[in-house]
């Protein structure tokens, strides 16, 4: 019901774009053909479109190229060494790690 909500309030903005700027009007010119006086609001909404229809195969092109992942493998935990008792510090420094923390 939200959704739904949301989605009328939305194009309720987008209809009140579109009546106000009716009397607004531009001439697009494409090189052949040259659009005179067309409102403004229409070829707003028509390059949100159009820009829309060129993403969508991008995407599926992207996401085709993906490599499909491979399911993970549980890492087994390394065994970890017991603490020799002896009072040499190199001995158990290489033990722990690195830096004591193990």
């Amino acid at each position: 019901m939200v959704r739904l909500i949301c989605f009328l309030l939305i194009f309720g903005l987008f209809l009140a774009f579109i009546v106000l700027n009716l009397d607004n009007s531009c001439d697009i010119n494409f090189g052949f053909y040259q659009f005179e006086k067309a409102p403004v609001s229409i070829m707003a909404l028509a390059s949100f479109f159009l820009g829309l229809l060129f993403a969508v195969p991008v995407t599926l092109v992207v996401r085709g190229k993906r490599q499909p992942k491979e399911p993970k493998q549980k890492k087994e935990k390394p065994e970890k060494k017991k603490k020799s008792s002896g009072t040499n510090q190199d001995e158990t420094s290489n033990e722990i790690g690195p830096y004591g923390i193990d």
